[in-house]
Formats: structure tokens, sequence, C-alpha cells
């Protein structure tokens, strides 16, 4: 992995993240070492993990759905888990007909590689979701640090109606460049 790449920096945050929930409730395990036994905080990343790349957002929170791990995803099927958490149900509800014995495609969400490989450990090739993380850093002592933020917000965040996108934060600018037929906008 890219040490630079926003993908290890988001890796580093989350193993940090889950380090920090392992020392939390640790003590809560260590009063229950009979049931728990040994669980290090490597367990608890490894269940974590486990757990992370097979759930499901909901109104109420994360859940994991019997067998909907078992789909495999497909950026452009119409394919899609649906859940009812009052019920406390979910179904699959097919984009098309499908022959005994196929695979059955859903689309997880409209996901960048980036968010693929963190949450579900894979990527696609030619992903109309894609996106590039631009890191910079304009430091706050700078002082054209406001002219340079009202330049990158006047120049780079596009109308409503482009197919381009931004999304600004303190130092970041994640940049999404693609066009409805897949062809790479540049």
């Amino acid at each position: 992995m890219i040490h630079g790449s926003s993908v290890y920096q988001e890796t580093v945050y989350h193993k940090s993240q889950i380090e920090k929930d392992f020392l939390a409730i640790r003590p809560v395990l260590k009063s229950f070492c009979q049931s728990f036994g040994d669980f290090t905080c490597k367990d608890f990343m490894h269940a974590c993990t486990l757990v992370g790349s097979r759930a499901w957002g909901g109104t109420k929170g994360l859940s994991l759905i019997p067998f909907a791990d078992f789909l495999n995803h497909d950026g452009i099927s119409e394919a899609i888990v649906m859940s009812d958490d009052d019920k406390q149900c979910s179904e699959v509800t097919a984009d098309r007909d499908y022959v005994p014995g196929e695979q059955v495609l859903i689309r997880y969400g409209k996901f960048s590689n980036a968010t693929l490989m963190l949450d579900f450990g894979f990527t696609i090739p030619h992903n109309i979701y894609d996106q590039v993380q631009i890191q910079l850093d304009i430091p706050k002592h700078d002082p054209l640090h406001g002219m340079k933020l009202d330049l990158l917000q006047q120049y780079f965040v596009p109308q409503a109606n482009d197919a381009k996108s931004l999304k600004c934060s303190v130092n970041s600018f994640t940049i999404n460049i693609w066009q409805s037929d897949g062809a790479v906008i540049t």
C-alpha cells in the first residue's frame, strides 16, 4: 500500500480507532475472562474487520444479514438489499431474471475503489464511482491562506449540473471525475 495514499491514511486511522475501542472495553473483557479467555487487541481487530466487512447500515445502526454477504458487488447492478428495521427483515430485489446457478450481483453502493478496498477488501477496474483525493497543505499562517482557499472554491467547486463533484475538508479535496457512460473526464 502506498504510504502517502488516502487509503493508507484511512487504514492507519481505522486501526488506531479499533485500538482505542479495545482499550475502552478491555476492563469489561477482563471481568469476563472465563468467557473470553485471553482476548487480545489482535483478536478484537480481527472480529471488528469480520463484522465490518459484512455488516449493512440501517437507520438503527449496523446489522448482519444472513447470506447477504454471499452476494458479490457489481457497480452497475440495480439489484439491491432493502431492509425494514421495524420489521427486522431484509430482502434482495433482483434487477432482472436469473437462471438457476447464475450468480446474483448487487450494488453495495456507489463507492470509490478506496472505499471498496477499505470496507470490503477489493477494487473493481473502470469503477465509474472512483475518486481521487488530493491532499493540500495550506498552512494557516500563510499570508495568502484565505485567498488560496477562495480560489480553490471558485475554480474547483463545480456547478450543481456538472458531472464532476468536489468535497472539501480542512486540507483535503476529493474530486470525482466521471461521466454516465463511464468515460473519464480530463
